[in-house]
């Protein structure tokens, strides 16, 4: 019987023609009218119901023939099994015999649009992906093209028909007898038994072997082995034709922008092509906010679409939301000033989307969520700290190598012990102790909370400075803009807050214990500033050396999926790390050898100059709309300009072997000291790698409090 919260419980259908576009865009109309926002009605039942801590693989998907819809959970119990299939069940036929709003279907219509709209990182690969996928199933690419028109078609046929989205509730849904409940339940055990049956097996195969056969398995190893330690001969690989860094553009790629300064307001305008969508991002400095405070700010901003305003509740502030915008998210970013080696930017980045036409309204509802948030409904709090939770537990997987960097860099750099707090372990057990305690509503830590968010509007009232980046067209840019200046109406702060921090001043070995079935390891020590006159040596030098000794030592020849090293100049560290990593004492023990082996390596300027196009490639990649909007906003709060890019830019590209060794050597051998040895995995597992590792044994604690 597994525990509470050790269960995913998920019901799908094979819903429709996967390659038909009125099919996937009405299962598609179905998910954001039953699942799109916090407020959404199938979400709200569900949540209501307590039958689970949040909603997972959740929604409509057409990625090959077969269409598919699911609706599923996590944090419940297998027991609740058939009390979700019925409350799932009893809520769809409700819409059957009431049907959607037409307010609710144009709202669902728009989030759709975006898809159609949007020009994101991946486009021309998404692009393709759908082209390649429709010709290979239907001989046709043709319709992959026309998404925009296949849209408006499906949205008129919902708005004239108000029995077409009902109908195919119906039959697609309700009726439909090709469906799966799939019950997944945690065993605390299973790594333990896997193990045990593993070696089991292998025991009798070994007992199974002649003396003969494993003599040739021996020797088997033995050649694989000196073949995998031979250095290969390259000169044929040489004689290929290679791009040089004299091909590349002799300046970075620009975001075309102006700035406008008013008061304390500091409005930068792209010009960026952005398809009738437009791209908001605001920058509250928090340079005056207490330390203690920030993760109130963090907590705050993970609240926003989960809790109502003093106008409205949550379900009605998530119609707004759907209604106007793309969604409205925020995060807390922490880094060196580009220029300013004493200063530590800590800024809260507030950012949203919206169409034409949409402006004022998205405006009106981003204030009411940032300074007139309902803090004090103590159940929807509860709700929301309950969803982080059950969001940090599914996540601590794919999270571990972001939570054993955040760990390694807390004592190398202020920005790293901060963003460490702000978003590490240390985060982790905060939002344990305020579920648990909203949970059990212990007054104690109900009263600390609602005091602490409800300081927070008035902080961000009084920021002392208020930047923002807008990307669109010129009606909503002008919106956008006046509405912000009336956000800094308020006096501004002037204090700036110091931040607690001190060095590290001997190594440090951190084991996190958490139910994985691989490893995760970090190695970081301290770094380089960004206005370091050595800091694109040592980019380059460490890019480098993950790409020609890192990845062969730990991938190749030590069977993790994945591994590198990078200088992280805004959080000042260098980092080691591998990911999926079955050898984790092994994969200590080839990141600290790292200055010796380095010293015995022939590096040459061909090589290298490949190194550099690959690090060059971030600073020539096309302008998307989204992403330049928050990249040109990120540049101006942390100092960077389009001349010291270039400069940057081009010293990078000026880097020579022989610089670029010497700065990493030096940087390893002065930073050894004080580094940082930490790995993330299953307890078991760490304990095996402190007896590998004898006295050099990590300390082992739970990633999870």
């Amino acid at each position: 019987k597994s525990r509470a919260g050790d269960a995913y419980l998920l019901l799908t259908w094979l819903a429709g023609d996967g390659m038909n576009p009125t099919d996937v865009l009405g299962l598609y109309l179905l998910h954001c009218l039953l699942l799109g926002h916090e407020g959404a009605p199938l979400r709200k039942a569900i949540l209501d119901a307590k039958l689970g801590e949040d909603l997972a693989l959740s929604g409509a998907s057409a990625h090959s023939l077969e269409a598919k819809f699911a609706i599923g959970i996590k944090g419940s119990q297998a027991e609740r099994a058939e009390a979700f299939v019925s409350l799932v069940e009893s809520t769809l036929r409700s819409f059957v015999e009431t049907g959607f709003e037409r307010a609710a279907i144009e709202s669902a219509a728009q989030q759709l649009a975006y898809s159609t709209l949007e020009i994101g990182s991946s486009f021309p690969i998404q692009l393709l992906w759908r082209l390649s996928t429709r010709y290979v199933l239907t001989g046709d690419f043709v319709e992959a093209l026309r998404p925009a028109q296949h849209l408006a078609r499906v949205r008129q046929h919902a708005l004239d028909e108000p029995t077409f989205l009902t109908q195919l509730l119906k039959e697609r849904l309700i009726d439909n007898p090709h469906r799966l409940l799939m019950v997944a339940e945690g065993d605390p055990e299973y790594t333990k038994k896997r193990d045990q049956a593993l070696a089991e097996a292998l025991r009798a195969k070994q007992d199974a072997l002649s003396e003969s056969e494993t003599q040739k398995l021996l020797s088997d190893a033995d050649a694989f082995e000196k073949q995998e330690n031979q250095t290969p001969d390259r000169s044929a690989f040489e004689k290929l034709p290679f791009l040089k860094t004299g091909d590349l553009p002799r300046k970075p790629r620009q975001i075309p922008r102006t700035l406008q300064k008013e008061g304390r307001l500091e409005f930068i305008q792209t010009d960026v092509f952005s398809n009738g969508v437009n791209y908001l991002c605001v920058a509250f400095d928090l340079s005056h906010v207490p330390t203690e405070t920030l993760p109130f700010i963090e907590l705050y901003v993970n609240l926003l679409a989960k809790l109502g305003t003093s106008r409205r509740d949550y379900v009605q502030t998530g119609e707004l939301m759907a209604a106007h915008t793309g969604g409205i998210w925020g995060w807390l970013g922490v880094s060196a000033h580009i220029t300013d080696r004493e200063r530590v930017v800590r800024q809260l980045y507030l950012t949203t989307k919206f169409l034409d036409g949409h402006a004022e309204q998205a405006l009106s509802l981003m204030e009411e969520l940032l300074f007139e948030l309902d803090v004090g409904r103590v159940e929807r709090v509860a709700e929301g700290l309950i969803q982080a939770r059950a969001a940090q537990r599914s996540s601590l997987a794919w999270m571990a190598p972001h939570f054993t960097s955040l760990q390694g860099a807390r004592g190398v750099s202020p920005e790293g012990w901060l963003s460490n707090q702000l978003g590490g372990v240390p985060r982790l057990g905060r939002i344990e102790r305020l579920a648990k305690g909203f949970e059990t509503r212990d007054a104690k830590i109900v009263d600390e909370l609602s005091s602490e968010l409800k300081i927070v509007s008035e902080l961000l009232r009084r920021s002392p400075h208020l930047s923002a980046c807008f990307t669109g067209s010129t009606a909503e840019r002008e919106t956008s803009r006046s509405r912000l200046k009336q956000w800094t109406s308020e006096a501004p702060a002037t204090d700036l807050a110091p931040i607690p921090w001190a060095p590290r001043e001997r190594i440090e070995r951190v084991g996190l214990a958490a139910p994985m079935d691989v490893a995760f390891c970090a190695f970081v020590l301290p770094g380089l500033h960004p206005a370091d006159a050595q800091s694109e040596a040592v980019s380059a030098g460490a890019q480098h050396l993950s790409l020609h000794w890192v990845l062969d030592e730990i991938r190749l020849k030590g069977a993790a999926y994945g591994a590198g090293c990078a200088l992280d100049l805004f959080h000042r560290a260098l980092q080691f790390s591998s990911y999926d990593d079955p050898n984790p004492a092994r994969t200590l023990g080839v990141f600290e050898s790292a200055s010796a082996r380095l010293r015995e390596l022939e590096w040459t300027q061909a090589g290298l100059d490949r190194t550099l196009i690959t690090l060059a490639k971030d600073s020539l990649e096309p302008n998307r709309p989204g992403e330049a909007t928050n990249m040109a906003l990120s540049w101006h709060v942390l100092g960077v300009n389009d001349d010291l890019r270039t400069e940057r830019y081009q010293a990078l590209l000026g880097v020579s072997a022989p610089q670029a060794k010497a700065a990493l050597v030096d940087m390893l051998e002065r930073g050894a000291d004080r580094a940082c040895a930490c790995v993330a995995g299953d307890r078991a597992e760490l304990e095996r790698v402190n007896l590998a590792l004898g006295e050099r044994a990590l300390s082992i604690e739970e990633l999870i409090p």
